[in-house]
């Protein structure tokens, strides 16, 4: 992350994370994590409000399988999708 992100991030109250439902997608949520942890030392009040999934197909195992893990883990943090599948 950069020092504009940072700095982002300093100013900040919360944080809505989008997630591609993809796999490569959940090792930068971990860093984006990782981010936000450091970030606490500086801004305690930094919170993460949730995760909105994007590019969703219910059509495709894949996703599927990531949005079920994603729950799995967020459980209340993952924002619904409108169509109701999750």
């Amino acid at each position: 992350m950069g020092l504009i992100t940072v700095n982002a991030l300093n100013a900040a109250n919360g944080l809505l994370i989008p997630v591609q439902v993809e796999y490569y997608a959940l090792a930068g949520l971990a860093l984006i994590r990782q981010t936000v942890s450091m970030v606490r030392e500086l801004n305690p009040g930094l919170a993460i409000l949730g995760l909105v999934l994007t590019f969703f197909d219910s059509r495709k195992t894949l996703n599927k399988d990531v949005a079920a893990a994603l729950a799995d883990e967020w459980r209340d943090a993952l924002f619904s999708l409108a169509s109701g599948t999750m």
